[in-house]
């Protein structure tokens, strides 16, 4: 370790040894309960240099997109934005990071922190976020006093202080893949007060790289092997709610003061207790209409399709979607539109019945779906198809076969682990039926795009999965079939 520790700024290596190879072969557990009244520091400078050096390279391949909202300079302010403030060790070796790699940086300013807040400065420079390539363009920034930042996206994700305003948090982005390697430490020497712990435990978007493993096949951040090492170290199922790591830093101090204060383990906002916040929003929206207060019961339910739209990447997105989700926004925004109050009472009804058919699949790894729920749907569609002629409502139609076909994946993944089901006809077989279906619209209305990608995933699959499944079977005897 100490030859590492004599590395110059520029000598940065390739991470080998133990982060490449080493393997766990008995999960390390972590015991939340006790790490939340831990006080000692992790000791980040101990760690090697090249580890480090992999760490500051993960932490700047972070990527984000700043959405509209925030670019906009809405509501919200000066947005959430993570800075790191690194030691003067810290500070000169990853200053060379900064030079080979891409990353968005923040215009430097010595403003105090409060009058920050109070400027909606992401429009101007004081807040403007610029992406920096290797060369001249990066070292413009590499003196000042805030070196880079990560911006949080969310809007209801970022943490609000006493005075109203975002608190800034610095915040270090680890992936997965160093989890193997990180987790030996972690749980011997990792801090967190239990206070830190309440007031940050929910800043990390489910949306984040690296983070959130998505249960819809069609959409993962992470790959399989990654999947598994997860599982492997932390004996952690999909269901459960998975740690992330940030590096945390004194931001009030000068450059050269500024310290590295921990590592710390967090678990997972739980995603379910956003159903608390889309309840809460419908109790609000049905109050409104009962004290035919309906401009209001109308803003409300605006709020309600931005809350379902902003859960797009998240378990609940996922299971509003398997369940009707996509044509529930299409109605919600029609009825808004129509400002129609017996609509608008409908629009009401059928958000409850999302909600608490998003409660019945918690602590499933994926949502199972009754038959007839899906025959439910496809009967929907069918009518739906009926009455929606014209090119202009096309996009619609669209929509409904999109959340068809997603509806097949999800109920074929659900027969992996629904080992109850009771029919005369096999899972697999109902739900070829239902992707023929959907193929079979998607193909006379849309031949060039979705029919070719459900045929693949869809049919191929199952018709290869049936066929191997009936393959295995061993013949039936005459009594058996009798």
């Amino acid at each position: 370790m100490g030859g590492r520790e004599n590395m110059q700024p520029h000598e940065v290596t390739k991470l080998t040894g133990p982060f490449e190879t080493t393997t766990i072969s008995q999960p390390i557990g972590i015991d939340f309960a006790s790490m939340e009244s831990a006080t000692k520091r992790f000791p980040f400078l101990e760690l090697p240099r090249e580890l480090r050096d992999a760490i500051y390279k993960l932490a700047l391949e972070f990527d984000f997109t700043v959405d509209d909202t925030i670019a906009k300079g809405t509501r919200y302010g000066f947005p959430n934005v993570r800075i790191l403030r690194l030691n003067r060790q810290v500070y000169e070796e990853a200053r060379y990071v900064f030079l080979k790699e891409s990353l968005f940086i923040r215009v430097a300013t010595t403003m105090p922190l409060k009058e920050l807040n109070q400027r909606d400065a992401i429009g101007v420079n004081l807040g403007r976020i610029r992406k920096c390539v290797e060369g001249e363009k990066c070292k413009q920034f590499l003196g000042s006093v805030m070196d880079y930042s990560i911006m949080q996206t969310d809007p209801s994700l970022i943490p609000v202080g006493a005075d109203g305003a975002p608190e800034q948090i610095v915040r270090f982005i680890i992936p997965f893949e160093v989890l193997q390697f990180l987790c030996g430490h972690i749980a011997r020497v990792a801090v967190q007060t239990p206070d830190y712990h309440k007031k940050y435990q929910h800043v990390v978007s489910l949306r984040d790289p690296y983070i959130h493993l998505a249960n819809d096949v069609t959409r993962s951040f992470c790959n399989v092997k990654v999947q598994e090492k997860i599982l492997s170290v932390f004996r952690f199922d999909f269901k459960e709610l998975f740690p992330y790591f940030y590096v945390s830093g004194d931001v009030s101090a000068p450059l050269e003061d500024a310290t590295i204060t921990d590592i710390t383990v967090v678990k997972h906002r739980d995603p379910w207790r956003t159903l608390a916040d889309l309840d809460g929003i419908v109790q609000q929206c049905k109050q409104r209409y009962r004290e035919k207060d309906y401009v209001g019961a109308s803003v409300f339910c605006t709020s309600l399709e931005q809350k379902i739209k902003r859960f797009d990447r998240t378990l609940i997105g996922d299971r509003l979607a398997e369940i009707g989700g996509q044509a529930f926004r299409h109605e919600l925004s029609a009825m808004r539109h129509k400002n129609n109050l017996r609509d608008l009472k409908y629009v009401i009804k059928r958000a409850e019945n999302e909600i608490e058919a998003s409660r019945t699949s918690h602590g499933e790894r994926i949502p199972s779906m009754p038959r007839r729920t899906v025959d439910r749907m496809w009967h929907d569609f069918r009518e739906t198809r009926t009455h929606v002629s014209g090119s202009t409502w096309w996009p619609t139609i669209q929509q409904w076969i999109k959340m068809y076909l997603r509806s097949a994946i999800a109920y074929r993944l659900s027969g992996q682990i629904a080992r109850d089901f009771k029919n005369d006809e096999p899972q697999e077989k109902v739900c070829m039926k239902i992707a023929e279906k959907a193929i079979a619209v998607a193909k006379d209305n849309w031949p060039n795009d979705l029919a070719v990608e459900a045929e693949y995933i869809l049919i191929s699959s199952w018709k290869q999965h049936i066929h191997e499944k009936e393959r295995d079977q061993p013949p039936m005897t005459e009594v058996q079939s009798s």
